[in-house]
Parts: structure tokens; sequence; C-alpha cells
């Protein structure tokens, strides 16, 4: 996939990334019951915080992720990847 999409580099530990003093906006797009903890060691990190829906598996992982990501700059984005529109602008290229 890296080369695929051409990518200078791949890492397999989040906890390294997210802690890395280069990185500063971390996009949580993994399966959902990782979305909290990297959520918040990022906001603790300092990094801004894009999560992908579902935000988290409860509402508590939800608060808590609230709590941490007060202080950083944040969103919660969506994936219309099955969206016909998309399907149709990918079809174009």
């Amino acid at each position: 996939m890296a080369s695929q999409w051409g990518w200078q580099e791949v890492a397999t530990d989040w906890q390294e990334v997210v802690n890395r003093s280069d990185i500063q906006v971390v996009d949580i797009a993994v399966p959902n019951a990782l979305h909290s903890s990297i959520a918040i060691t990022a906001a603790k990190a300092g990094r801004i915080v894009l999560a992908k829906k579902p935000l988290a598996m409860s509402l508590e992982q939800a608060e808590s992720m609230a709590r941490a990501a007060s202080r950083v700059p944040n969103l919660v984005w969506f994936n219309y990847r099955r969206v016909p529109a998309v399907g149709i602008c990918k079809e174009a290229d």
C-alpha cells in the first residue's frame, strides 16, 4: 500500500507515531475499538485530533475523548466512500 500511494514511510506502532515530535495531526482511521485510546493519547501529546465516526464504543469513551481533546483543535469526520457520488467521481478518473 505504501508504494502504491507513494508514502515515504509506514509504522505499525501508533503510540510511537503519536509521540513523535514531528507529528502535528493525528487522523484516526483505524478500527472503532482503537479510537478512544489513540485520541486521548494524541490530545495529551498536544496533537490535533481528527477522528472518524463512530467516535467511540460507548458514551463514557466519547466523553473521555471530548475532555482530552478540549484543549487541542479537533473534529469528527465522515467517510463517504460508499456514497454513489463518490463512486461516480472515481469512475471519471
